[in-house]
């Protein structure tokens, strides 16, 4: 069965929680995990405040295996509503 792409997407989204580090412009570092994955990008969900713009990503982040280092651009977040966190979108830089 062919599975459609929602509005505004581009490439097919893996449901997968893998841990990552997310390295902000003003030197944070944060471990989460990605909510989906896709050729473009990726989701994550975090209490932390970035903003609409570059992150350095380190995914999977495994401290003992090989971990992927690549940069992205965070292009939306949604506020969970009746909490601190947001779901924050993001697009790998080309």
């Amino acid at each position: 069965m062919r599975q459609r792409l929602a509005a505004g997407q581009q490439h097919r989204r893996l449901s997968l929680q893998l841990p990552a580090l997310i390295h902000d412009y003003y030197g944070r570092v944060e471990t989460t995990k990605t909510e989906n994955l896709s050729k473009g990008g990726f989701c994550f969900v975090s209490e932390e405040d970035y903003h609409v713009g570059g992150v350095l990503v380190v995914c999977p982040c495994n401290p003992s295996g090989q971990t992927i280092e690549v940069r992205a651009k965070i292009v939306r977040l949604r506020p969970v509503e009746g909490t601190n966190r947001k779901v924050y979108g993001a697009r790998y830089d080309a």
